[in-house]
């Protein structure tokens, strides 16, 4: 600590000039209290100011070329409310205390905005969850915009697991998994006289492989790669990044699209599979048929459409779809595992038209295992591997109020939609402290535009 105050900004000089090199957008977390700042490396601070004039250096510093960062996030998941053990390092603890999180917002916020008025500001992404777990604060937001907190952030951000789906599926309302959730985080916004801001999700993931007693498998990992994403694109999140890109050593569960010794798992296949699919392409909106258990969603790309669908239960539902000829897309799944995505061309009254009839419509019979279905032209187009490019669609342009790119080539609709930005998140991503440079524990993926989250601690 000094007066004035001196930061060590070498080590995220050289990753964020790479990261923008690369072609890199990253969300970057600030976390991590030095020891003079607060009781814990995680949550209320002595003097919000300390803070807020470090915010605004960095943002001054690394809003402008080459690094042209646009995205922070204050803290995270700060509803955690234990500082014990493994939760102190979660990078967030103010669970008791969203007073002082939305004092520390005020203080902040403008910081930034001083710096730079075109930076968006996240909340710090809310873990959100009232089973399972006990160290998460389900009033923490309620709390803190009651404090006023509300004006200071531009976004809501949260996690979301699949594994904590019951908290959220409503049969009622025929919301489901994440869709869920984030009803529920609108309720709070709207119930605390707050208006409904745009959404991000930092953290969405299902683990392949844990205790045995969990039963996740590889299957259900890559499954959910396809069903979580595309109901965050549905949802209109702006940003959406997968947990993670890369095991860590020692997790308990694994999630990530490769292993700790940079192994492909189940997921990654898929993930590129996705991303191959709906580069370029505009939401159009829900498969509109009511039928139990059916869940789908209209896609648009290079003037044909693409329907992506499967069965919420471990049946079979049907989807019809008005043409003569589809590709489409399906795995062969055994117990735990499913292999590669196969292209096939159905035609009307055909093999895989279930009504086998000539009536200008096919008919597909859809388990739970997502299914991609394409308008098809009177010559197929062959199956091709995609590259990894890191993004399904266009990146938003961020803006003061984050006002999300609308997708120009999709038919009109009530509502604009957003693009959506979607990504894999970077196990062991480095902190650094105002002392000498640390040695950092993990390297970002390059290649293609992403975002990614980075923490930056004071």
């Amino acid at each position: 600590r000094s007066d004035p105050p001196q930061y060590q900004w070498s080590f995220y000089d050289t990753i964020f000039r790479r990261a923008a090199e690369a072609g890199l957008q990253l969300v970057v977390t600030i976390r991590d209290n030095p020891s003079w700042a607060a009781a814990t490396r995680c949550g209320p601070l002595y003097d919000p100011n300390d803070l807020a004039r470090f915010a605004r250096a960095a943002v001054e510093r690394y809003s402008q070329p080459p690094y042209n960062i646009k995205v922070w996030e204050l803290y995270n998941e700060p509803d955690n409310m234990r500082t014990d053990g493994w939760f102190e390092n979660l990078g967030g603890c103010w669970g008791n205390a969203g007073r002082a999180y939305a004092d520390m917002l005020k203080v902040v916020y403008p910081a930034i905005k001083q710096a730079d008025p075109q930076t968006i500001v996240l909340i710090g992404a809310l873990g959100y969850e009232f089973r399972y777990v006990d160290h998460l604060n389900m009033n923490f937001l309620d709390d803190v915009l009651r404090a006023g907190g509300g004006p200071y952030f531009d976004v809501m951000n949260f996690h979301y697991f699949h594994e904590y789906h019951a908290n959220w599926d409503n049969p009622t309302t025929q919301r489901f998994d994440l869709q869920g959730k984030l009803d529920s985080l609108k309720g709070v916004l709207t119930r605390n006289g707050v208006q409904i801001k745009p959404f991000v999700i930092t953290e969405l993931g299902h683990p392949y492989a844990g205790p045995p007693a969990e039963g996740y498998t590889p299957m259900g990992n890559s499954r959910y790669v396809i069903q979580g994403n595309v109901r965050a694109i549905a949802e209109g999140i702006g940003i959406i990044i997968w947990y993670q890109m890369v095991d860590g050593p020692e997790d308990v569960r694994l999630y990530g699209l490769l292993d700790a010794g940079l192994v492909p798992q189940a997921g990654y296949d898929v993930y590129r599979f996705l991303i191959g699919k709906l580069s370029g392409a505009a939401y159009i909106g829900p498969y509109q048929k009511s039928t139990y258990g059916l869940e789908a969603y209209q896609f648009r790309k290079s003037g044909e459409d693409l329907f992506i669908g499967w069965c919420r239960h471990d049946g079979v539902v049907p989807m019809t779809v008005a043409w003569t000829q589809a590709r489409v897309w399906r795995r062969e799944c055994g117990d735990t595992t499913c292999g590669p995505y196969t292209q096939s061309l159905v035609e009307d009254g055909g093999t895989g038209d279930e009504d086998k009839k000539r009536d200008g419509k096919i008919t597909l019979w859809l388990t739970s295992d997502p299914v991609f279905v394409e308008r098809a032209s009177s010559t197929p187009t062959p199956t091709q591997t995609p590259t990894v490019t890191g993004t399904i669609l266009p990146s938003p342009t961020p803006t003061a109020t984050w006002t999300p790119t609308t997708i120009a080539t999709a038919t009109p609709t009530a509502t604009s939609t957003p693009t959506a930005t979607l990504t894999a998140a970077p196990s062991g991503t480095p902190t650094a402290t105002m002392e000498p440079d640390p040695t950092p524990t993990g390297t970002p993926a390059a290649g293609g535009r992403l975002w990614l989250p980075l923490i930056l601690a004071p």
